[in-house]
């Protein structure tokens, strides 16, 4: 999509508009990394009560963005891509998470599961709301904090910190491009203690 297309970005440039007013993507992103990690900090020690539903999952976005963007919590409406790869369509956006998240409550939230089959179970599910991409900005976050949250409900403890952004990154890109999520699910197993 060219740069002007994008009513997300400052005309001209590839810089997301946020609440700063910040044009220079080196100072957004050392503001957003800072912003978020401390909302992050407040969901570790206060996790969002919600559903694990559509709602849930925005609510949580918002949280941690909410210093940062005006559309925090807002589901994208422009179609975006990586690595030539198109995430979601994003006038399909809320019906495929809707989809997503009813087979999360058919398995009744992946409670009383063992460590293995949850992370499994998690890492499939993660990788779904990967490949839909629902947010502008700010996907893995949101949804690494979903998985830590639904972790937290079935009973376990996942910390995030034991698993290197680079892993996470191609654990991401691999189960989006084949479908695989077994990698995905071998980091949550790694960072569950």
């Amino acid at each position: 999509m060219p740069e002007s297309s994008d009513p997300y970005t400052y005309p001209g440039t590839d810089v997301l508009r946020n609440v700063l007013d910040i044009r220079d993507a080196g100072q957004l992103a050392a503001f957003e990394a800072n912003a978020t990690a401390a909302r992050l900090i407040e969901l570790d020690e206060r996790p969002l009560v919600g559903q694990f539903d559509v709602t849930h999952l925005k609510s949580i976005h918002q949280h941690i963005f909410q210093d940062v963007y005006q559309w925090a919590g807002e589901l994208r409406t422009v179609n975006i891509s990586k690595g030539g790869h198109l995430f979601g369509v994003a006038a399909f956006i809320g019906p495929a998470l809707q989809e997503v998240l009813r087979k999360l409550s058919e398995e009744h939230h992946l409670r009383a599961l063992d460590a293995r089959r949850f992370a499994t179970r998690a890492g499939h599910y993660m990788s779904e709301i990967n490949a839909i991409h629902p947010f502008r900005d700010g996907n893995g976050r949101t949804q690494r904090e979903f998985t830590r949250e639904l972790a937290v409900q079935a009973g376990f403890v996942i910390d995030w910190s034991r698993v290197a952004r680079e892993q996470m990154t191609a654990a991401s890109m691999e189960s989006f491009k084949t479908g695989d999520s077994s990698e995905m699910a071998a980091l949550i197993r790694l960072s569950m203690r």
